[in-house]
């Protein structure tokens, strides 16, 4: 059975001011055991708004965060549906027959269509089939011809104007996450 030794710092007042952020350091009587080194917000009030960090007792504001992830949600949900259009194009692209699976690997890395390695290519060539794998991505060398010749400009350039206005909407939401840096401890 472990004894502990458990010290608080105050470090820094908390955002209203009324209460205290403290770093909690919680020795063991013995010497092979690790000290642990935790935040702790000791204000009733700002609890409710501010989360701290365990690692460095940093504070940020919970719902400034969450604007941020709900903005960032959408900006993966509008991206997620370029590559879902572009996909279903490709679907109806006629894919040459190669007489290797090394020719099939290069092709697919020129036009943008698979990014792994040729080991991981041969290996899911086992089970999937060379169109099974081939994923187009809004910035594959293909996407415009594929865009040009099987689908219509107008809804590829929808779907990417709204994914373009949700990423600055999640960048310009990521930028006002409001945090308070503590001081460093020495």
């Amino acid at each position: 059975m472990g004894v502990w030794e458990t010290d608080y710092f105050d470090v820094a007042a908390c955002p209203c001011g009324e209460g205290r952020i403290q770093r909690v350091v919680e020795s063991p009587d013995n010497p092979w055991s690790r000290t642990s080194v935790r935040y702790d917000l000791a204000c009733a009030d700002c609890s409710k708004n501010w989360d701290v960090s365990s690692f460095d007792g940093t504070l940020t504001e919970r719902s400034s965060l969450q604007a941020s992830r709900a903005a960032d949600a959408v900006r993966k949900e509008t991206e997620a549906a370029v590559v879902e259009y572009l996909n279903s194009l490709l679907a109806a692209w006629p894919l040459p027959p190669f007489k290797t699976m090394a020719a099939e690997f290069e092709y697919l890395v020129v036009k943008g269509l698979y990014t792994g390695t040729i080991g991981k290519y041969r290996f899911a060539r086992r089970s999937y089939s060379m169109r099974e794998i081939a994923k187009v991505r809004p910035s594959s060398p293909l996407a415009p011809e594929l865009v040009k010749k099987l689908g219509t400009t107008t809804k590829y350039d929808s779907l990417t104007g709204q994914a373009q206005v949700a990423r600055q909407a999640a960048d310009a939401k990521a930028k006002v996450v409001k945090r308070i840096h503590l001081p460093s401890q020495l």
